[in-house]
């Protein structure tokens, strides 16, 4: 799972903190993604400032050919099918976890081959503007996954956050 919480500073630091804790035990539980979420956006509310909420993206992989996604008030998850060399943007409108108490949440499954490559991010990523106020945005990820995919995860990664630095200076 990726995470991302409203605002900065130690209050939003410390939610992330309460979020990670929240998330593992019910991992520890083997809680299925939707009760995760659920999970979470239970105990959120209880633990944080009334404007704060967390959005989240969760990716579960069952050993069976599919995956299970669900998200929470966040950026697609970009799948980059190998077979194909295309990417489909894994989205879902859910509210973010602790904003509204006592959401329902479900997800989706999708099929995927050994070759495809997932990437999550938040939009500290996807929103980084440059001195025209562009947003780097999802197809500049997306061109970079089809164009990249066959590197080693680690220099994709080092690939993308170089394009994001060229692209401006990240503010979230």
């Amino acid at each position: 799972y990726v995470a991302d919480i409203s605002g900065h500073g130690l209050a939003a630091g410390q939610l992330m903190g309460k979020l990670k804790t929240a998330i593992r035990v019910s991992l520890q539980f083997r809680q299925q993604p939707t009760a995760v979420l659920e999970s979470a956006d239970r105990v959120l509310p209880a633990v944080k400032e009334a404007n704060m909420y967390a959005t989240l993206a969760l990716l579960y992989f069952d050993g069976s050919s599919e995956a299970e996604y669900s998200l929470a008030g966040h950026p697609p998850i970009l799948h980059y099918r190998g077979p194909t060399r295309d990417v489909a943007r894994l989205a879902m409108e859910q509210f973010p976890l602790g904003l509204i108490p006592g959401g329902s949440y479900t997800s989706q499954r999708v099929a995927y081959a050994p070759q495809d490559l997932f990437l999550m991010m938040t939009d500290g990523i996807s929103e980084v503007p440059n001195t025209d106020d562009e947003e780097f945005g999802l197809e500049r990820l997306e061109q970079l996954l089809m164009n990249n995919a066959g590197q080693p995860l680690p220099q994709l990664w080092e690939l993308i956050i170089g394009e994001v630095k060229r692209h401006g200076a990240q503010q979230d």
